[in-house]
């Protein structure tokens, strides 16, 4: 490994001189001392600094030879896939924390749907969800990961994408579907999501809708009875909830 600088001491802390690896990655010097101490300074990007210096005994008219090591860093490569297609989901974003659950950074998947991190020391971390893209669910388990120095650890991890709601509005009496039946949706806090309207074929669909939904309707279909029961529907990640409801058509009275 060329470019790899040491520094070379006497016992006593003088130093001798500071010293790069050629393109063979050695470095050759002819030194009249007994014992000296070598001190790795620099390494090259990659590979992990061993600083610890080591005291060395030179034998007089011999040759000694002192050999490092250099061992790369780590590399974690995360790949996010959608549960049901596999395509690669670029934009998601991640936390990376060290062992103590300390945040080492927010990381983002690339368009090939791979977050490839180095430059950690050895040992165990833990990765989180932070944001989801689009209509996919935010995943926000936490995984743990072992690095090892010289090796790529890669972890796969699935995205499924939010419920959807289908609501089917009908006559009570026909089964015909009827359009221009008005909803508001409220969220299991009882917030306002939207108001939506049945359309020509008695359809409300709703896509990246997720948890416990409550319907109620604000205005009937003309001629039909407003039905003011609140709806509750449970809408499952990567699933479509169904529900059918109906109206009682109006009944004119004989005077």
């Amino acid at each position: 490994m060329a470019g790899v600088q040491y520094r070379i001491n006497r016992l006593d802390g003088a130093l001798i001189g500071t010293y790069t690896t050629d393109a063979q990655g050695i470095i050759y010097l002819d030194i009249d001392e007994p014992h000296v101490v070598i001190t790795k300074l620099k390494t090259v990007d990659g590979y992990q600094l061993d600083a610890a210096p080591r005291t060395v005994e030179l034998t007089p008219g011999e040759l000694t030879v002192v050999s490092y090591t250099n061992m790369s860093y780590p590399i974690l490569e995360l790949v996010k896939l959608g549960s049901r297609s596999k395509e690669p989901l670029a934009g998601v974003k991640f936390k990376l924390f060290d062992q103590n659950m300390r945040e080492l950074g927010i990381f983002a998947t690339n368009n090939l749907g791979r977050i490839v991190l180095t430059g950690m020391d050895e040992g165990k971390y833990f990765v989180q969800g932070h944001e989801a893209i689009g209509s996919y669910v935010l995943d926000k388990t936490v995984h743990e990961v072992s690095l090892f120095y010289g090796k790529t650890t890669k972890i796969e991890l699935l995205n499924t994408k939010m419920g959807t709601l289908r609501l089917l509005k009908t006559c009570a009496e026909t089964g015909k579907p009827l359009a221009g039946a008005t909803y508001l949706l409220y969220d299991v806090q009882n917030n306002v999501v939207g108001e939506y309207t049945t359309n020509a074929y008695g359809m409300i669909e709703l896509g990246d809708s997720i948890a416990s939904q409550k319907l109620k309707e604000i205005k009937s279909p003309d001629g039909y009875i407003l039905d003011s029961t609140v709806h509750e529907v449970e809408v499952k990640a990567g699933a479509t909830a169904e529900l059918t409801l109906k109206n009682e058509p109006v009944r004119l009275r004989s005077p």
